[in-house]
């Protein structure tokens, strides 16, 4: 059985009130916790960088102060999550 290449793909958003930022979603079972972004080199953004695989649709959001879910403003793609929300989507 093969395994799916890994895709190196960077999370970034612009949040400059934050003080916390992380990335939630199916890949980490909609955690808060497991994947903090840091501050990054522009003022006021943050960002993670992820090893994914490949041939697979990702769902997510950003997670602002462990409070406030917010879509991924630099993806072109989000699905109704079934839930009254709306989530980013990531194609690999």
């Amino acid at each position: 059985m093969r395994r799916r290449a890994l895709v190196e793909i960077t999370f970034v958003l612009v949040a400059a009130d934050a003080r916390s930022v992380a990335l939630a979603g199916d890949f980490n079972a909609w955690s808060i916790d497991s994947h903090p972004l840091q501050p990054g080199a522009v003022a006021g953004s943050w960002e993670i960088t992820l090893r994914l695989p490949k041939g697979r649709v990702y769902n997510y959001n950003f997670v602002i102060d462990a409070q406030h879910w917010v879509t991924d403003p630099r993806s072109p793609f989000t699905l109704d999550d079934g839930m009254g929300g709306i989530v980013s989507s990531l194609i690999l």
